[in-house]
């Protein structure tokens, strides 16, 4: 609920411990991690040194988040054209496996990655199908059509 995000979020701040947070698009399910807890659920993040890992084995590098907000007005536009839209989907990529999952109103899908199993992954066991994806969306009827290519 609600006011157990807000109270864990006031726990966590007067211990002064990091913590990771996110909200789904509907604002119904917050969710809070410690920073152990976000470990624990794979969630590894660095902000500004304050970080709840030490340099895993498989991590061979970093990546840079450049903050660059958008402006309010145009959030406000791509936020309220989001809420007027009859279909949702979310399409993520290069994770290697494919899944699909609904969340209130949006189809959050994970797409096979093109590219090769690179050594950490092949010696640890992980190998996937290699492949592409292509959808067809219709606006009145939704996705409408799927190509998929296996390597």
């Amino acid at each position: 609920t609600t006011t157990t995000f807000i109270d864990k979020i006031n726990k966590l701040a007067k211990r002064n411990e990091a913590f990771f947070f996110l909200f789904d698009f509907e604002k119904q399910k917050p969710l809070v991690f410690s920073s152990q807890e976000a470990l624990e659920q794979n969630i590894l993040f660095d902000v500004n040194g304050c970080k709840n890992y030490t340099t895993p084995n498989h991590i061979t590098s970093t990546v840079k988040v450049k903050i660059d907000p958008v402006a309010f007005k145009q959030y406000k536009k791509a936020s309220e054209d989001w809420a007027k839209t009859k279909h949702r989907h979310i399409y993520t990529h290069h994770v290697h496996h494919k899944t699909s999952k609904d969340i209130g109103k949006v189809n959050i899908e994970s797409l096979r990655s093109a590219s090769g199993t690179d050594s950490w992954h092949d010696r640890n066991g992980y190998r996937s199908i290699k492949a592409i994806e292509g959808f067809l969306h219709d606006p009145e009827h939704g996705q409408i059509a799927r190509i998929s290519h296996i390597f």
